[in-house]
């Protein structure tokens, strides 16, 4: 749907009961994530400051998928 040269979308599907489906990528090529044994990848599906939560979060479930080249 969209590309950028380190980060896209390449499918998006909303069904009828509104849940939707999608598939998109990020590169860090240029801005490498340095860790050491291990880290943690978090997915926060919706926000809450002061006790306000923004949006309609809806029940998700997300699968990720990490390349990893070391030397």
């Amino acid at each position: 749907m969209y590309h950028f040269p380190i980060a896209g979308l390449t499918h998006k599907e909303q069904d009828a009961d509104g849940t939707c489906r999608f598939s998109a990528y990020r590169f860090h090529e240029e801005d490498p994530i340095i860790f050491q044994k291990g880290f943690r990848l978090a997915w926060r599906n919706g926000e809450e400051k002061d006790g306000k939560a923004y949006g309609t979060p809806q029940r998700s479930r997300a699968t990720s998928y990490v390349w990893l080249y070391e030397w």
